[in-house]
């Protein structure tokens, strides 16, 4: 059964734009919500990080500033938002393509190799080192 003209110009199909922007709300309004926790730096203990990111637009329902500027001392506790913590620990849920895994916040450590028979060095990918991380205590007792 297909729907009359009169129904389909009550409810006409979403575009790709205005799903898109739903699902960007969508993120928007769990990412930003604030968590406690305890910022490491774990290239320089004791040191300091100034942040400034931003990661969404402004947007009038959620009446925010999507930036997020902050100095940040290792050891110490702080409240920041959602996504600034899972970008210090190398995540983010918007990277689908990469399933959540975007690696901000270390680099690689190569490891090389040189086969027998050959002179040619080869570039085995090595692990992560990370340089800054968020240990949230919001499910501390």
């Amino acid at each position: 059964m297909t729907a009359s003209p009169k129904m389909r110009a009550q409810n006409p199909p979403k575009s790709y734009k205005e799903l898109k922007n739903e699902e960007l709300l969508r993120c928007m309004k769990e990412e930003c919500v604030p968590v406690k926790g305890i910022f490491k730096n774990y290239e320089c203990e004791g040191a300091t990080l100034a942040l400034t990111q931003r990661k969404y637009p402004y947007h009038p329902e959620l009446n925010r500033n999507p930036i997020f500027k902050e100095v940040l001392q290792d050891g110490a506790e702080h409240e920041i938002p959602l996504w600034v913590a899972r970008w210090l620990n190398g995540k983010d849920i918007t990277a689908k393509e990469l399933n959540g895994k975007l690696g901000s916040c270390s680099y690689p450590k190569y490891a090389y190799d040189i086969p027998e028979g050959t002179a040619t060095p080869v570039v085995i990918p090595g692990r992560r080192k990370q340089r800054f991380g968020f240990q949230s205590l919001e499910f501390t007792a």
